[in-house]
């Protein structure tokens, strides 16, 4: 367990070296990164047989890609020093500077989310 006393400007999304489509190490990906990460997680989803990118992606300001509305699942995003989790449009992506897609809401309001959350999710994505 890691608690950051002051997350913002410290939280990011790196893409891997080649970006979406690409395969990597999460290390390998946390060294490239500018600056270097002293912690890395591996967030995302991707298809397995190509290494392409599942839902929507944005990194240092830039959208990298997004999916509409209707296909896409949970989010978790960093806009103005703030998070942000839940369900954006394509429009909705301008002035993130970090976010990516997940599949299921675990925790809703304080409570358990994840059986209501299987049944909202689209699953067709997962590969």
């Amino acid at each position: 367990l890691v608690t950051l006393a002051n997350p913002e400007g410290r939280v990011s999304l790196a893409l891997p070296p080649g970006g979406c489509g690409t395969r990597e190490l999460t290390t390998v990906t946390a060294k490239a990164h500018n600056p270097i990460c002293k912690l890395a997680i591996n967030a995302g989803y991707f298809n397995v047989h190509n290494g392409a990118c599942i839902g929507n992606v944005v990194s240092d300001g830039q959208i990298i890609q997004t999916v509409p509305l209707a296909q896409g699942n949970v989010n978790f995003g960093i806009k103005d020093g703030k998070f942000y989790i839940g369900y954006f449009s394509p429009e909705e992506m301008v002035g993130f500077d970090h976010l990516v897609s997940g599949v299921v809401w675990l925790v809703r309001n304080g409570q358990n989310y994840v059986d209501q959350g299987w049944k909202e999710a689209n699953i067709t994505v997962q590969t």
